[in-house]
């Protein structure tokens, strides 16, 4: 019986570093996926034709501008046209979020749906669009 504990014990142990390496690697790639979306090599948005930027490329584009402030991405969902965002916090980061947007890259255009202020968090809700070029 004390063999078949410590091989059992064994074992467990093997399956938990096992796992844990799992869990690692997996992070690994996670982290790694975040610093290629936020480096400059990492073209955001991609061309379907001379006028009209691709949606996917939008999305990627709002998230990774969330992922440096302190706001929260509530949800995300992909209209014909346009990205229905709908993100969390204070006022002042969620107006400096919308400018630094807008500064950064001005061939998005945004209708803000819904502001809702409670308890010193702002939820809004908008719409973004690509501006096609001309």
């Amino acid at each position: 019986m004390v063999t078949i504990s410590i091989s059992m014990t064994v074992y467990f142990q093997g399956e938990t570093k096992r796992i844990s390496a799992e869990i690692d690697e997996e992070i690994l790639s996670q982290e790694a996926e975040t610093t290629f979306l936020n480096s400059e090599s990492y073209q955001f948005v991609k061309q379907l034709d001379d006028t009209v930027l691709d949606l996917e490329g939008l999305y990627h584009l709002v998230l990774s501008s969330i992922e440096d402030t302190p706001l929260i991405m509530v949800s995300t969902h992909k209209e014909e046209g346009a990205l229905d965002v709908v993100v969390q916090g204070s006022t002042l980061d969620m107006v400096q979020w919308l400018v630094g947007m807008q500064k950064i890259h001005p061939t998005l255009r945004f209708r803000i749906e819904k502001i809702i202020h409670a308890q010193g968090v702002t939820t809004l809700q908008c719409k973004i669009y690509e501006n096609t070029k001309k």
